[in-house]
């Protein structure tokens, strides 16, 4: 943990690789999520602040829902804009204890509870695929390999994007099962017909 002034926001040039600083210190402590608005703002989740909306051309930070409220965001790390302007995150312990995908109003800070329990034990990521399901990975689901949850509230549909970097519909992943040493102690020999 730091104080408050660390980590940043950095542009880079697709072609060239050149780094441009778009907003560091001021409210970020540890920003793990970003997505880009439809009108160009740039929205962060930070589990130690809570939601940052960051202007794109000043680099000015203001926290619209921070760890304050009905829902104490406890590890918001995934987030995304709805094309209505709709925030929505995966807040990765949640009060619930096992994660939470919340919806936050970008004007009001309001948190919204959209799903919770359940499958969730570590959500960690959230994307809305093109049909408008609301899918969560979760790195502990279905006793821990991994998984992809889907979210069947159908009113929520068409309310998350995709960041730059990938569509967030399209990403899932799986842990290693898990290992143990076994002990060969003895061996039968038999003779069969197949």
């Amino acid at each position: 943990q730091c104080p408050l002034g660390c980590g940043g926001v950095i542009r880079v040039d697709p072609v060239t690789g050149a780094q441009t600083a778009i907003s560091s210190g001021g409210s970020f402590v540890a920003p793990l999520g970003i997505a880009l608005a439809p009108n160009g703002n740039i929205w962060v989740a930070d589990p130690n602040v809570g939601v940052i909306r960051v202007d794109p051309g000043t680099g000015a930070q203001t926290i619209v829902s921070g760890r304050v409220g009905r829902f104490v965001l406890s590890g918001p790390r995934s987030i995304t804009v709805a094309p209505n302007g709709d925030i929505f995150v995966v807040d990765e312990l949640g009060a619930s204890g096992g994660g939470e995908v919340i919806r936050i109003n970008p004007l009001t800070g309001a948190q919204t509870l959209i799903s919770s329990g359940g499958n969730f034990v570590i959500a960690v990521d959230l994307a809305l695929t093109a049909s408008g399901d609301i899918l969560v990975v979760d790195q502990n689901a279905f006793g821990g390999g991994g998984g992809v949850i889907k979210v069947n509230e159908r009113a929520f549909y068409d309310k998350l994007g995709a960041t730059a970097k990938s569509p967030r519909w399209a990403m899932a992943f799986k842990y290693e099962s898990a290992r143990a040493t076994t002990r060969l102690k003895a061996i039968t020999v038999q003779v069969g017909r197949t």
